[in-house]
């Protein structure tokens, strides 16, 4: 297989050392460098770990290996390192996604490995915080170990396409906002029969209310004072803090500069205080989300 400038590069500076630490970007050929720089140093009887994250990932490292020049034969076989933490009987270890190493539980695994076993490390994105780049670092004997691949020297060989990002702005203001509240106003009308619809700031419950039969409001900074209110105007008194409307009949007005707001209405059945509650259109207007 014919290797690119970078790739050799990096498989040779691998290929040098007892433990090497190889950052390139996504698209650069890490598995194919890593199969490379394994064939370099392997002998007969040689056994090598390839320690990934995923099955797939080392389904792509049997793959690379398979299709780089060598004399020996090679085998496979698979099992389980969180099961079989021992690798021990390993004369090379090829790590993928090598940033994950100063987690403890691939930290653990690769401490088993022997003192004389090569190491070879492979990570596009290595650093994440001091601690764990300072572990990183000295568990590969020091940065001049670190060899790195940039994502322009990659693009600059031809073999990455330079990246474009293109923003589509998918969304019509209001676009099915009048059929949701055609469908929805009925609904709300017949599920705030005799409870609180609560709406996002006072102007807007005052937008219902101008559609609402016989009904009367009161909103304030303080409960007490929508509680009280409240019950002047109605037998109940079930009124919110913040802001509320009460229907059935008119009543005092407590004005305020609170933004919340409250709608209440009451069922045809309650005597004397009847109210049908506000129109669809006036239901329509209600919006929950505070704008003010």
């Amino acid at each position: 297989m014919d290797l690119r400038t970078y790739q050799t590069r990096v498989v040779d500076f691998l290929a040098a050392r007892q433990r090497a630490f190889a950052i390139a970007p996504a698209g650069s050929g890490k598995t194919i460098m890593a199969a490379s720089a394994v064939s370099r140093v392997v002998k007969a009887g040689m056994r090598v770990g390839w320690l990934a994250n995923t099955r797939d990932q080392v389904d792509q490292g049997i793959a690379a290996i398979q299709t780089v020049e060598g004399p020996l034969g090679v085998e496979f076989d698979f099992w389980c390192a969180a099961a079989q933490p021992d690798l021990s009987h390993l004369d090379v270890l090829v790590i993928d996604e090598c940033h994950h190493l100063p987690a403890e539980s691939w930290h653990s695994t690769f401490g088993t490995a022997h003192v004389g076993c090569r190491v070879f490390g492979f990570s596009a994105t290595p650093w994440s915080d001091p601690a764990r780049d300072a572990l990183l670092v000295e568990l590969f004997g020091g940065r001049e170990n670190f060899v790195e691949v940039s994502m322009n020297e990659v693009r600059d060989s031809g073999h990455l396409a330079q990246g474009q990002v293109i923003f589509h702005d998918l969304e019509v203001p209001d676009m099915f906002r009048a059929e949701i509240e055609a469908r929805a106003a009925p609904e709300i009308k017949r599920r705030c029969a005799s409870k609180c619809a609560r709406t996002g700031c006072v102007h807007r419950a005052r937008r219902i209310h101008s559609g609402a039969n016989r009904a009367a409001r009161a909103h304030g900074p303080l409960k007490v004072q929508i509680a009280k209110a409240g019950r002047r105007c109605v037998p109940c008194g079930r009124v919110s803090g913040n802001g509320g409307y009460l229907s059935g009949r008119r009543g005092p007005r407590c004005p305020c500069s609170f933004r919340s707001g409250a709608a209440f209405w009451w069922p045809k059945s309650h005597q004397d205080h009847s109210a049908s509650g506000p129109s669809d259109e006036a239901v329509r207007r209600q919006d929950s989300r505070d704008r003010a």
